[in-house]
C-alpha cells in the first residue's frame, strides 16, 4: 500500500475541482483495492518466505498503516513529554527531578516557602541599571533597581506553554489508548464494518452472525 500516494491524492489541493475530486476518488478506490487483493493472496498461498522475511516488507503487511498511525501518535507524546521535560530542566532546575502534580501547582500558584520563576535566573524580574547623569559639568553615576516588565510576561507566557503541553500530553495518551482499544476489540471490528455497509446503501441483516 503506498501511503505517500494516497496522502497525495487526498490533499492534493486540485480536489476543490469536482472533476479531479471524482478522478482521484476513483485512484484511491482502485488503489486500495488492488492492495487488499494482494494481501488475500498471499495470505492464501501461505508463502513461508514471505512469513520469515515479514519485518523486512512493513509495506506490503497487512498492519502497515495501523503501525504507522501508533507510531505517528507515540512520536506526538513523546515529542509533548520531551519539550515538557526541557521546559523544566532549563527553566526551573529546582524541579528536575519532581515531576509531581503538587510541586508544579506550587509552581503556578507558589506558597511563601516555594521557589518561583524569578529565582532560577531566568526570568529575573528586579536587576540593577546603571546611569550618567551630567550634574554641574560632572558626570555623575548612579546605580538603581530596575522591574523588567518584560518578563513578568514572558514568565506567565512559559506557563501557559507548560499548561498547554500538559493537556496535550494527556489527550494525545488518551487518544492513544483509544485507538489502540478500538484496534484490538472485535466489536469495534464489526461496528467500523455495519457502518460502511449502511452507507454503501448495500442490503444485509445485521443480526446474521456471518
Amino acid at each position: 500500500m503506498k501511503l505517500g500516494q494516497i496522502l497525495r491524492l487526498a490533499s492534493d489541493p486540485a480536489n476543490s475541482s469536482l472533476e479531479v475530486k471524482k478522478g482521484n476518488i476513483e485512484a484511491l478506490c482502485i488503489h486500495l483495492q488492488g492492495a487488499l487483493r494482494f494481501h488475500e493472496r498471499v495470505k492464501k498461498k501461505k508463502l513461508v518466505p514471505h512469513k520469515i522475511c515479514r519485518f523486512l516488507n512493513l509495506k506490503y503487511a497487512n498492519y502497515y498503516v495501523t503501525t504507522v498511525y501508533i507510531l505517528a501518535k507515540l512520536a506526538f507524546l513523546a515529542n509533548a513529554i520531551f519539550q515538557i521535560s526541557l521546559m523544566t530542566r532549563y527553566l526551573l532546575p529546582e524541579f528536575r527531578n519532581d515531576n509531581s502534580l503538587e510541586s508544579w501547582m506550587n509552581l503556578i500558584w507558589p506558597k511563601n516557602d516555594t521557589p518561583s520563576w524569578q529565582h532560577s535566573g531566568i526570568f529575573p524580574l528586579v536587576t540593577l541599571c546603571d546611569f550618567e547623569v551630567r550634574e554641574m559639568g560632572n558626570i555623575q553615576t548612579h546605580t538603581v533597581q530596575c522591574v523588567l516588565v518584560v518578563n513578568l510576561f514572558t514568565e506567565k507566557i512559559f506557563i501557559l506553554l507548560w499548561t498547554w503541553f500538559m493537556v496535550l500530553a494527556t489527550l494525545t495518551f488518551l487518544n492513544v489508548f483509544n485507538w489502540i482499544y478500538l484496534l484490538t476489540e472485535n466489536c469495534s471490528k464489526e461496528h467500523f464494518i455495519l457502518n460502511h455497509l449502511e452507507m454503501s446503501g448495500t442490503p444485509f441483516d445485521k443480526n446474521d452472525p456471518r
